[in-house]
């Protein structure tokens, strides 16, 4: 079989590994709250869509808006847009790392994304900006390789199309963009340096509606339950990057996985670091390639340094799935490492790394394991509630994913819906309507805020003439304060039903108005 037929089979049995290790078992947990949100967008008109609460990241909003009218909103469906988009990526993943160094790097460089516990995580989520990103960063820098070895005006076009997508799909794309100037003055010849500033220049007139753009959105409407990181932040990213972390967790919600399941991980974890120093310490680079160690680093520490930086001189923005599309770098590096050493020892170790992440990964296949979510809890709910209940729902961003299972069969109505400010009726935004039959009071953040042991509940008006169904999560970032509004219904009322669902502790309780027995 002639070498470039070796490498297209190769290179399609890699793809074939990271399309199955990314849909299997899709549909095993309900949605949480943001990916209910991306069929929210998907359901809103365009006149309408100004105000959605993930605006400021409106590329990937778009891409699953068509995604979701063209396939339906089913869970599996509206997640297989992102395990798409992710598999894909392992191309570009392979293309990178042949044009840095060789096929074979290329290759291994794409088996082990394939295989990547993280990238696999949060490709299974319906939101998918994160992956998105990383496949963008893997396009645009490889737009770089392509400008530094050929110097052709279309490539400097075809960069800044891709860093214009980038920065559209996270706010988080300016640190890449940084990133990509220091890999570039490191790498690059005067030659090119003229045209690259030029292009950048140009460049300024995107990045400029882009901030102003950003800025419109209110600290309020995304990250200000971060907390200020931590050096343990830094760790739990390369602990991410390389087997995925202790927290596997849906949308970075829920329990951590206990030290018996991580025990493979580590093994991975182990194996991928002793690769990772072999490579970093080899001293027989010269010129370019040692270029190459220090691009790749830079392409790997330097946007989580940013945003660590960021997040004491502005607002805490921290978290690790924002810096994802760093790890291609970290599997770059390990990748050339694994290439330089002799067939059957390279065979063997792909081979514990592919049983290894394999062992991993089910960490994520059974995150569903004796838990219970949205798509049990709200059916639970819908099948007791009686006309004339109400239904308090703490906090108000548990609207959208409450409405996608309450009404199930009903879509459109999640295209009135925004998570920051309720229901739109008759052109007013509403925390307090009234659903088939049934009153749904909201209880947003703002609200949440001062509640205490001495605030007016009264105020609140719940006195419905049979019951009331609270919804809760008090493990929910800034929703403490729901405790205080949870022991004064305890206090009114009796309960009658209380269900604990085994995920982020999400309470559903039912109090009798009266000792009214329902």
């Amino acid at each position: 079989m002639k070498r470039k037929n070796f490498t297209t089979v190769i290179l399609l049995s890699i793809l074939v590994l990271a399309g199955i290790v990314r849909v299997y078992r899709l549909d095993a947990l309900s949605f949480w709250s943001v990916e209910a949100m991306i069929v929210s967008f998907a359901k809103h008109s365009l006149r309408d869509i100004a105000d959605f609460a993930l605006m400021y990241r409106p590329l990937y909003l778009f891409i699953s808006k068509l995604w979701i009218y063209a396939f339906g909103t089913k869970e599996v469906v509206v997640r297989l847009l992102p395990a798409v988009l992710a598999t894909l990526s392992v191309i570009l993943m392979y293309k990178v790392g042949r044009s840095l160094w060789n096929r074979k790097t290329g290759l291994i460089a794409a088996f082990i994304l394939s295989l990547s516990v993280v990238h696999v995580n949060f490709s299974r989520e319906a939101r998918g900006d994160f992956i998105l990103m990383a496949g963008l960063v893997l396009m645009s820098f490889l737009t770089m390789l392509k400008i530094l070895k050929y110097d052709k005006k279309r490539y400097y076009v075809y960069n800044m199309i891709v860093n214009a997508l980038i920065l559209f799909t996270n706010p988080y794309g300016i640190f890449w963009i940084l990133t990509q100037n220091l890999c570039y003055f490191i790498f690059s010849r005067e030659k090119n340096v003229k045209r690259w500033l030029l292009s950048m220049f140009a460049f300024s007139f995107v990045l400029v509606p882009w901030y102003i753009f950003v800025s419109s959105y209110s600290p309020e409407r995304g990250i200000t339950w971060f907390n200020i990181p931590t050096f343990s932040d830094i760790a739990q990213t390369y602990e991410a990057f390389s087997c995925g972390g202790s927290k596997i967790k849906q949308m970075g919600c829920g329990e951590e996985m206990s030290a018996q399941k991580m025990i493979i991980p580590r093994l991975l974890m182990v194996l991928y670091t002793i690769l990772f120093l072999i490579e970093l310490l080899s001293g027989n680079a010269q010129g370019r390639k040692s270029k190459l160690k220090i691009v790749l680093l830079c392409w790997l520490v330097f946007p989580g340094l940013l945003a660590y930086v960021y997040s004491f001189v502005g607002m805490p923005i921290y978290m690790y799935r924002y810096v994802l599309f760093s790890a291609p770098a970290y599997y770059l590096l390990i990748a050339h490492c694994l290439s330089r050493i002799g067939l059957k020892w390279r065979s063997s170790i792909l081979a514990v790394i592919l049983v290894l992440s394999l062992v991993s990964l089910n960490n994520i296949y059974t995150l569903a394991e004796g838990r219970k979510g949205f798509r049990e809890g709200i059916p639970f709910l819908k099948s007791r509630i009686n006309t004339g209940d109400i239904i308090v729902l703490s906090p108000a961003e548990m609207l959208t994913i409450f409405m996608y299972y309450y009404n199930y069969d009903e879509h459109e109505v999640l295209g009135a819906i925004d998570a920051e400010f309720g229901i739109k009726i008759d052109g007013d935004w509403k925390h307090d309507f009234v659903n088939k039959g049934n009153r749904i009071i909201c209880i947003p953040f703002s609200k949440l805020a001062n509640f205490s042991k001495n605030y007016d509940f009264e105020a609140l008006n719940l006195h419905p003439p049979r019951g009331i169904w609270f919804v809760n999560s008090p493990e929910w970032p800034l929703n403490e304060n729901s405790k205080f509004l949870d022991a004064f219904l305890k206090k009114r009322y009796s309960i009658k039903t209380e269900q604990l669902l085994c995920h982020d502790g999400i309470y559903i309780t039912y109090f009798a108005v009266d000792n009214t027995e329902k």
